[in-house]
């Protein structure tokens, strides 16, 4: 990556990254890729105060990490785009990997698993990759 060509994009990098400076919205994003959730499940399944799941929500919707969709009363939301996806995906490799305790990479025959903090990527439509 030349420096120039990063100037660029800068900004947009820059508020990427602050959206995801929260642990409370990195849980979220991490529970998001095992798939679509509703308010409630996510409020089951993470100790957060409905209000403060809201807040962040907002936040994530804002800065664009996260879609809604809504049926009748219920909202769902999901993970918005693969730039989303790869950095909970990279997050997930380096501070939840089973693998070595330095951080090196798993050997090649345990390289394609997926189990690390139980989180899995989902594609677009909802599928698990």
């Amino acid at each position: 990556m030349k420096l120039h060509e990063f100037a660029a994009n800068a900004t947009q990098a820059e508020a990427f990254l602050k959206a995801l400076s929260n642990r409370h919205r990195l849980m979220i994003l991490c529970e998001l890729s095992k798939g679509e959730r509703q308010v409630g499940e996510l409020l089951q399944t993470l100790d957060l105060p409905q209000s403060s799941l809201s807040q962040h929500l907002s936040r994530l919707r804002r800065d664009k990490l996260v879609t809604t969709r809504r049926v009748s009363q219920a909202i769902f939301y999901s993970l918005a785009n693969g730039k989303v996806v790869r950095m909970i995906d990279l997050l997930d490799e380096l501070f939840c990997s089973q693998g070595s305790p330095d951080g090196r990479p798993l050997p090649a025959s345990r390289a394609g698993e997926k189990a690390r903090c139980g989180l899995r990527s989902v594609g677009s439509k909802g599928q698990t990759r």
